[in-house]
Order: C-alpha cells, then structure tokens, then sequence
C-alpha cells in the first residue's frame, strides 16, 4: 500500500511539471512491473552479503549547487562506482542492474562525457543517475524529505547495508551516490553505515537561490510551485512568498546537514566549493580522491577525463527588480 501511495506522490508531482519535463506514463508503469518481478530474485542473488568493505560517498548538498557536475566528474575519472541511468532503471534490483550493466560492457568503453545535465538528469546512458526511487523505497517520506525518528527507526536498515554491498561488489570500487534527499538523512547514515562519507556541495546563496527560482519557471512553469528538495521547514515555508522559499530551501537543507554530521563527524565531511569545482576541477576532484584515500582505500584515476576548467553560472540572470528580491529574501531569511 506505501508504495502505492508513494507512486501516486510522484504521479502528482510529474503532473505539476511542464510537458518536456515529464516522465512517460507507460514507461514507467512497464519499469515498474519489471522491477516487481526482479524484486524476490535481486533478495535471493544478494544474500550472502552483509555490508560494503569500501568507503561509501554521498554527494549532497542544496539543490542546484553543483551536486550533478561533482557526480559527473568523479564518475567520468574511473576510480567509483555509481547508479548509471542504465542501472538506475532496476530500482528495487540494483545488483541485478549493475551486474548487467557490467556484463554487457557499458562502461568498458567511456563515453565522450558532455558534463552537461538538464536540471540534475545527465545525458549519457552510463551517466551518473541520483536513483530516486530506489531511494524513496527505502526512505518512506511524505510531504517533507525529512524523516522523522520513527520513520528512520521504521527502515529496515540490514536490508539496505546489503543492497549496497552487492552494488559495491559488482565493481569492486567505492560506490558514491549523489541524492539531495540523503542529506536531509546524513544523520542515519552516518550512524548506520560507519564507513560513510559526504561531499557537502555549497554555492553563493543568492547565486543557488536564483538558480532554483529559474528552475521553477522552467520545470514547472511557475516560480509559485515548488521544485526539488522539502526540508523539515517545508510547511510554514511554502506559505512565504517565491523568493523566501527558495532562501529557505537553500539555508534549512544546509542548517540541517550541518547540524547532522559537522558536529562529532566532521573528519568524514568534505566540503566542495561550486565556485572552486567550476574554477578548477582537477584540484577539486583531486582533493575528494585524498579524502576518500584517508579511510584506507587507495583510488586509481585519470585527472586527464577531468577537464580543466567549466564556465561559472554565477551572473545575474534576473531583472534588477526580482533580484533585488531575492537578496531582501536572503537577508531576511539567513540574518545577513
């Protein structure tokens, strides 16, 4: 019944979208069947696992901060494994997903990586995917990403420790994911899974705020309805004017992964500068691959995948007017 609830969630929010930036219905209703099919057959192949033997990154951070190039880049370098949009599509059989994906070699040739996505969707077929669904299977939330205690203390968290270790095993490479809604969860994973670690993307805020405002034009048409991320403050932020919200998206969504892990995990939190991954990559993917290689797992990569430098997107884009907007909005919201 949850995931039939969860299902209609998602139909609602797809139906709220502009028509390009839509899902087909039939595609996923087919996806879906296959899914429940492979489901009794993923649980049986990953039985004898337990937990993943390599460090685990989760790229997180507010929306619209650079989460999907970091993503891109450490993918494209050869030294993790990730969800590509190939494997992603067996949600609730990812091993299944990924062992396919290896045996048909997809990524045996590399693919000449655009770095380019559409709102967090990469292009290419092994391109790195943020596996919502997978996921939202095992992150029951509602209205809000953020779990509450009981939700968290309802997940069946040795089922989820062995799904990724059998992902992990396909490869033999740490596996990184990136979804904004494990950021909102980075309390719990860092609990549950030890070896876990996070790349905290963050961005000028007025830039990340102008961003999402765009965002909201674009994918759904109306700077009035909400895209991405629900923090916990989500309720009383949605009764506060476009500019607002999006501050607050942008403060609370960092406030909360802040509160989370900086405190007593701070030695697991890398923090990625969006200006700095634009300026110059290689040192930044350079220094996730140090961070990653201080909790004993030595990375192979090839900086030359890495380009040398990306254009920045921090102009203004706004008219004075709704710019000017948005900085009273950071103002009021961040107190500075």
């Amino acid at each position: 019944m949850m995931v039939g609830i969860q299902r209609q969630a998602s139909c609602n929010s797809q139906a709220k979208r502009k028509e390009p930036y839509r899902k087909d219905p039939l595609t996923e209703k087919t996806l879906a069947r296959i899914n429940l099919l492979l489901e009794p057959i993923e649980q049986e192949l990953i039985r004898p696992f337990t937990h993943p033997k390599c460090p685990v990154l989760f790229i997180i951070g507010a929306p619209r901060s650079g989460t999907t190039l970091l993503a891109q880049l450490l993918a494209s370098c050869g030294g993790f494994s990730y969800v590509s949009n190939f494997s992603a599509r067996f949600w609730l059989a990812p091993y299944f997903g990924m062992t396919m994906e290896r045996i048909l070699g997809l990524r045996d040739e590399r693919p000449d990586w655009s770095y380019r996505s559409i709102f967090g969707v990469t292009k290419e077929l092994i391109g790195p995917h943020e596996f919502g669904y997978f996921w939202r299977h095992w992150f029951r939330y509602g209205e809000s990403h953020k779990l509450s205690p009981q939700q968290l203390a309802d997940i069946d968290t040795k089922g989820l420790l062995k799904e990724i270790a059998a992902m992990e095993s396909v490869y033999m490479l740490p596996l990184l994911f990136k979804n904004l809604v494990c950021g909102l969860q980075a309390g719990y994973l860092a609990d549950k899974l030890p070896s876990s670690l996070f790349a905290v993307c963050k961005r000028d805020p007025l830039y990340n705020m102008q961003s999402l405002l765009l965002a909201r034009e674009e994918v759904m048409g109306d700077r009035n309805v909400w895209f991405s991320l629900r923090p916990k403050e989500y309720q009383f932020l949605k009764t506060m004017s476009p500019y607002e919200q999006v501050a607050g998206q942008v403060y609370y969504t960092i406030k909360d992964i802040e509160e989370s892990i900086y405190g007593h995990l701070r030695d697991r939190v890398l923090e990625i500068g969006y200006e700095e991954l634009c300026k110059d990559p290689r040192k930044v993917v350079k220094s996730v691959v140090r961070f990653v290689s201080n909790f004993g797992c030595s990375l192979r990569v090839d900086l030359d995948a890495v380009p040398k430098s990306f254009k920045c997107q921090n102009i203004e884009r706004l008219s004075q007017k709704k710019f000017e907007a948005l900085r009273r909005a950071k103002e009021k919201i961040f107190g500075v």
